[in-house]
């Protein structure tokens, strides 16, 4: 019977632990399981003579623990009595975890398009890009509110490592940030195949003069550009240096192209200068006026469509090998 004066309880815990820990004992009963569902708020409000703010409290808590869903209209069912294929199931939500931004607009429009083809409800929590602290906090809520996660993982890289190791029992999804050596599901730009085709481009364009421009940012994207792009000239016998410029010492370059790991501002600099610059993208903003600039523009709906489909599949299978699905860039000018 789900029925007790909280204040009798002996115990120097909050009212809304009390009401947590006897909800909590209830879930486990056989009458609650019977129903399938808990009372409504302003019920167990009067049930436990307690204020509405004690029983969300209460019910936050059950809900993190992913024993409880609360569907708005339809009211407080227990996670085991849910039925599979309901789409607000929490194990039918899945959760995309990317930096705080509009970069990655379009992928997450595609994401949450595939989510709700795929019968599956999508939840979007955002962090900030540079702070792990912040990239960990956000990371544990989804994954307590949430079956499965999509994560584009911070500029430090710090978080990877520490996700991996859930990723054993927990669907887990990274986005386009490829890690080299270790075995996990992806679903990534080619950043090396991108690279290499941004050369190739070029040398049909008669450059032969080549700077690469070095980065501040070392992640394994940006290494893996400079990776496709010193293959590339090496497999065609041409030389190349690797540079560290600023605006004032523009005017002593003297080279074909300048290759550039990242999304530089080089491009309005070398607006009177006859040199190509080459890079990748990082909006969606169209950029063909932009005068010698070759970009590998990466396919984002295509990416977002993918990482919904190899999260379904782990999600389906309880366990899935690891794969790595890398979607190779287009190359505009």
């Amino acid at each position: 019977m789900l029925k007790k004066d909280l204040r009798k309880i002996k115990s120097s815990q909050p009212l809304y632990i009390r009401l947590y820990e006897v909800l909590r004992e209830y879930i486990e009963s056989e009458e609650a399981r019977k129903t399938g569902k808990l009372p409504k708020e302003l019920e167990l409000c009067r049930i436990f003579h307690v204020s509405r703010n004690t029983v969300s409290q209460a019910l936050f808590m059950l809900e993190e623990e992913q024993l409880i869903c609360r569907i708005k209209h339809r009211g407080t069912f227990l996670a085991s009595a849910m039925n599979e294929f309901d789409p607000q199931n929490i194990r039918r939500t899945i959760g995309i975890v990317f930096p705080a931004g509009s970069a990655w607009e379009d992928t997450i429009k595609a994401i949450r398009s595939g989510c709700q083809k795929l019968g599956y409800e999508f939840r979007l929590f955002t962090y900030n890009w540079d702070d792990r602290e912040d990239e960990l906090k956000v990371i544990a809520k989804a994954e307590k509110l949430c079956g499965a996660m999509i994560l584009y993982p911070g500029g430090t890289g710090e978080s990877v490592e520490h996700i991996q190791q859930k990723s054993r029992s927990y669907p887990l999804v990274l986005f386009d940030l490829y890690i080299i050596g270790r075995k996990c599901n992806l679903v990534t730009t080619d950043h090396f195949q991108g690279a290499y085709s941004l050369v190739q481009t070029l040398i049909n364009k008669r450059c032969r003069k080549f700077a690469i421009l070095d980065s501040q940012w070392k992640n394994s994207s940006i290494r893996l550009r400079l990776s496709g792009y010193i293959q590339a000239l090496e497999d065609h016998h041409l030389p190349y240096k690797l540079i560290d410029i600023s605006e004032n010492q523009l005017q002593t370059l003297d080279f074909d192209a300048i290759l550039d790991p990242g999304c530089t501002w080089l491009h309005k600099a070398l607006e009177n200068k006859k040199i190509w610059l080459a890079r990748f993208d990082q909006t969606d903003e169209t950029e063909k006026e932009l005068y010698r600039t070759l970009i590998a523009r990466q396919n984002k709906s295509a990416l977002g469509l993918n990482a919904v489909t190899l999260i379904k599949e782990i999600m389906r299978s309880g366990h899935a090998p690891e794969r790595s699905v890398l979607i190779s860039p287009e190359i505009v000018e």
